[in-house]
């Protein structure tokens, strides 16, 4: 996904990744939880390249 898209933000990668109860269920805690965990693999992936 990342590598086809290299630019795309976080909110943009974290929404088109399958999540147990849906994307657009995820709100507060949860929501910023997903973003955080989106980010860092990310960092690690663009690092890596």
């Amino acid at each position: 996904m990342l590598a086809a898209d290299s630019e795309s933000s976080v909110w943009n990668t974290a929404s088109q990744i399958n999540w147990s109860y849906g994307w657009e269920a995820l709100s507060g805690v949860s929501l910023l939880s997903a973003l955080s965990q989106i980010e860092m693999h990310i960092a690690r992936v663009r690092a890596q390249s």
